[in-house]
């Protein structure tokens, strides 16, 4: 029980506070903006809700009543947040700084409230942890591969059902339609909002270290299991009773359903587990496995490991100054090595205002939404260039979920031996991805690289693939904005490509700076140039391929912009 009464923060300490909080806002803010742009991210709020409000439920009657204190504790928390700030102030990382916002919270916790204030807070701190998104775009590899395995598992349940169809990829194909296995679909929106409330749960209920990562792992079972079912029902429902559960507020309270059936499964099993394996806790455990036979080699190695553990607790919390020599070294610390920091972060900011050119005459928003049919227009492409001839224009329509885009023109050439496509492709909320689109698809990735005209200063990514069947693709790729702007591209994640190489090019070594280019303006449309041969395309013919697309998207641009004025 705590006695007394609660005192109140000083003005030094609130300073520190306040300060820690805003060198780190910017990494915050960056990174809460990145995850608003993604759709299985947008959760992220409720993360921050809940954890405070579970902080705040555990604080409510807690008298706090001790001093600031500068233990080995606070020091090592404190280093560890401030290698991954400095990290993430030199190479801009929001998600680097962002796990820094957390350590140096939890330092912060220790050095006001101690032991006591640390052990009713551990878990609502680091229940933060899962509003942090995975590194390097490895949640691009999770959905692909929850995609195909959704479609896989689906696939053998339809065999069973006898129900005719093929798989290619992530799309299911029957004998008169072809059902994408979209994002949504895959899993990726309900995995990684149910392991936050599997997570929540064990913290509120204060389960221990390794039933929550049980709990987790069955977790993900049972979210690959809903979702399989609700392909299979996507599919089976349209093919045998006729009913569309593909769109609409079918496929919404489908996927409400099975969504629902996960967290009941997971805790179904949750308590499975507990009615097998009783949950004890570590003091009874002692009491009946050590103090009952003290004599047993277990016993004593727990005995043992409890007091060292004890002893070296006591180390790391024994306060090593005075109230004001810990809070003036913290001040100091926070003055000399974060502000600094702190201030190349702002700098960059602001340097990216100042350098950003302001746009005048913008192009009208209609237009942009009319731009499939202003490029359809006959004569609108050129009939013949550089060898290559113009042989058919084709409009597509997708749903709107569909990876390659929701609306499409595609005009098809040939030229050198060779067939090729050029289309063009929206709308999207940023840089698109294709080799997240033809992974999925079955492709592998060979390469993966991006240039910039040093003329135009657009950007080019070009893709290399190839197929178990033997085939190569080749797709060169630009992405513009509504004011025909174009699109600073990301780094390459999927594939061959190795990851360290991945992180040399994320933080752009060794240019310590990276630029990150003007904002962007949605809608946003994709110009590619697509090549599927049978054999590897030779040097010359990659030449010919990347010549061809950089004049076919000059000649869509001056159009788009010759229509927009």
């Amino acid at each position: 029980m705590h006695t007394g009464s609660t005192r109140l923060l000083t003005r030094p300490e609130i300073v520190i506070a306040v300060a820690t909080f805003l060198f780190h806002v910017v990494f915050l803010v960056g990174l809460g903006r990145w995850l608003w742009s993604r759709e299985h991210y947008q959760f992220f709020p409720l993360v921050l809700i809940a954890s405070g409000g579970l902080a705040w439920f555990r604080l409510r009657h807690v008298v706090w009543n001790q001093s600031p204190r500068l233990s080995f504790r606070v020091a090592g928390w404190g280093l560890l947040a401030f290698v991954c700030f400095a990290i993430a102030a030199i190479f801009a990382s929001n998600w680097l700084g962002s796990i820094a916002a957390i350590f140096s919270c939890w330092a912060l916790i220790w050095f006001y409230g101690g032991a006591s204030i640390a052990n009713l807070l551990r878990g609502p701190v680091f229940f933060l942890i899962l509003g942090i998104p995975l590194p390097l775009n490895l949640d691009l590899k999770l959905i692909i591969y929850l995609q195909k395995m959704a479609s896989q598992l689906a696939s053998q349940f339809l065999d069973l059902s006898q129900v005719r169809h093929d798989i290619s990829g992530v799309a299911i194909i029957t004998s008169d339609r072809s059902f994408m296995v979209e994002e949504a679909c895959s899993g990726i929106h309900s995995l990684f909002s149910c392991l936050c409330v599997v997570v929540l749960l064990g913290v509120i209920l204060e389960y221990g270290l390794l039933r929550i990562l049980v709990n987790i792992s069955q977790a993900v079972v049972w979210v690959v299991a809903a979702n399989t079912l609700r392909v299979f029902l996507v599919v089976y429902s349209y093919c045998v009773w006729g009913v569309g559960l593909d769109s609409g507020w079918r496929h919404e309270a489908l996927g409400i359903f099975t969504y629902a059936i996960a967290l009941g499964m997971t805790y179904s099993t949750d308590r499975l587990f507990q009615f097998i394996v009783p949950d004890t806790s570590r003091r009874s455990v002692m009491r009946t496995g050590a103090y009952d036979s003290p004599d047993s080699p277990l016993s004593q190695l727990l005995i043992f490991t409890t007091d060292r553990i004890e002893r070296l607790n006591k180390v790391l919390d024994r306060p090593r100054l005075t109230e004001r020599m810990s809070l003036m070294v913290l001040a100091g610390v926070l003055l000399v090595f974060f502000a600094p920091l702190s201030a190349i972060s702002y700098g960059r900011i602001v340097s990216h205002m100042v350098s950003t050119p302001a746009v005048e005459n913008l192009p009208d928003p209609v237009f942009v939404g009319n731009m499939s049919a202003t490029l359809a227009k006959p004569g609108s492409m050129p009939a013949t260039l550089q060898n290559w001839t113009l042989m058919d224009v084709e409009a597509l329509d997708r749903s709107p979920d569909d990876p390659l885009g929701e609306h499409s023109t595609v005009f098809t050439y040939q030229g050198h031996g060779l067939d090729v496509s050029f289309s063009v492709d929206g709308y999207y909320s940023g840089w698109h991805d294709l080799s997240y689109c033809y992974t999925a698809l079955d492709w592998k990735l060979k390469d993966q690289s991006n240039s910039q005209d040093e003329l135009t200063k657009h950007y080019n990514t070009r893709l290399i693939l190839y197929a178990d069947d033997g085939q190569h693709l080749l797709s060169h790729f630009s992405c513009f904005d509504s004011r025909l702007m174009t699109v600073r591209p990301g780094q390459a994640t999927i594939g061959t490509i190795k990851t360290f190489e991945n992180l040399l090019e994320r933080v752009g070594w060794p240019q310590l700076r990276t630029d990150q280019g003007p904002p962007i303006s949605p809608p946003v449309f994709q110009f590619q140039l697509l090549c599927i041969s049978p054999t590897e395309l030779l040097d010359h013919e990659q030449e010919n391929l990347r010549q061809l697309f950089e004049s076919l998207s000059q000649h869509a641009l001056g159009l788009l912009g010759s229509e927009s004025k």
